[in-house]
């Protein structure tokens, strides 16, 4: 009898494969794939075999055609255990072999409804994908720009501006873009005109110092120097005050004398004195003299003058070069420029008696 071919699945892997052998004996096989022995029935179909030759197309179609029999299907084969004998630590399995079955038939009417379904089922899909592509692709990325965009806008500090356009280089909208790099560009500014500002404070130079602060508060009231420029600002405008203070200058005279003699004479720069040859002092009614500060010039502001007699001659500022005015010529206004000096003579009166002499002169130290 001719050998047949039978598929045969394997109960370990799953995997088909062929196993030739004479119908309806017992056949011992190994697995191609896993190398485990299966042990299966060959099936017999009716009282004809199949052999080998017998799947050859044209002795096929003739047999069908002679015969009108159907073509056999592949038998199905179950497996059950026959034993716990181990060999080269396979076990082994029988099979079965139920009649074959016939194929399934196909229904057009359900396959046709079936296709049908499939295009409002893609459109459906399609839409679905849209919508979160929209969401999470656009709406979403959006909102989360905005609402760092506010959060930066609130702040208003050029660290949360950079934050800003780290997080969103592609994807910020143009004026929010465009209105974070105000934010870092004005801090630029600032840090160049505060260090510009603080490089030319200098004590020796006051008023130039609190314009350049002046300066700086007004054209960056927000800036992140404002708190150290106010408190710089506010401690040249102390020492402005305190040199206006000094500026201001006052030469004092008092006397007594009968313009003969003197009974007393004081001025606060010092007085013009000798000594009379017996020991004893000659004061003039003069002061010493007083020097004006190179690159300062010494202005009258006003004098107060006062004597206890009828009439007097008008003081007279001498200068070291020998030139004489009197304060009534001189009047408000008038200067003596720095790197030279000048005394305050004041010319008595004659009396039968002494009388008391007040002057003083106020002056104003400029910048010259």
């Amino acid at each position: 009898m001719d050998n047949i071919e039978f598929e045969v699945a394997c109960p370990y892997c799953g995997q088909t494969f062929l196993v030739s052998s004479q119908p309806g004996i017992q056949v011992q096989c190994q697995c191609p794939n896993c190398q485990q022995d299966v042990i299966v029935d060959a099936p017999t179909v009716d009282n004809y075999v199949l052999s080998e030759s017998d799947f050859e197309d044209s002795q096929i179609n003739s047999y069908q055609s002679e015969t009108n029999y159907p073509q056999q299907a592949t038998p199905e084969i179950h497996y059950y255990p026959i034993g716990a004998q181990q060999n080269n630590n396979n076990q082994q399995y029988a099979a079965t072999v139920l009649p074959p079955q016939d194929p399934p038939v196909y229904d057009k009417k359900q396959s046709s409804t079936a296709k049908k379904l499939i295009i409002p089922l893609l459109i459906i899909a399609l839409l679905l994908g849209g919508a979160a592509f929209w969401f999470f692709g656009i709406y979403t990325p959006k909102q989360k720009e905005l609402a760092d965009y506010n959060s930066a806008k609130t702040k208003g500090d050029v660290y949360a501006a950079r934050e800003f356009l780290s997080k969103h280089q592609s994807d910020a909208l143009p004026e929010h873009k465009t209105s974070m790099e105000t934010i870092v560009k004005a801090f630029v500014n600032d840090s160049i005109a505060w260090h510009s500002t603080k490089y030319g404070l200098s004590e020796d130079n006051l008023k130039k110092s609190v314009s350049l602060l002046e300066n700086y508060l007004r054209d960056y009231p927000k800036g992140g120097h404002r708190n150290e420029a106010s408190s710089e600002l506010s401690r040249y405008n102390r020492l402005v005050a305190a040199d206006e203070e000094a500026r201001n200058k006052v030469v004092e005279i008092e006397m007594v004398t009968d313009g003969y003699s003197m009974r007393s004479y004081y001025c606060n720069y010092g007085s013009h004195q000798a000594s009379n040859g017996n020991g004893g002092t000659t004061y003039y009614a003069e002061s010493q003299y007083i020097s004006v500060p190179v690159g300062r010039a010494w202005r009258i502001v006003t004098y107060d003058w006062n004597y206890t007699v009828s009439r007097m001659y008008y003081p007279e500022i001498v200068l070291d070069n020998g030139y004489r005015i009197s304060i009534n010529e001189a009047g408000n206004g008038y200067l003596i420029p720095g790197g030279h000096s000048f005394k305050i003579h004041t010319k008595p009166m004659y009396s039968s008696d002494y009388y008391t002499y007040k002057l003083k002169i106020y002056f104003h130290e400029d910048d010259f």
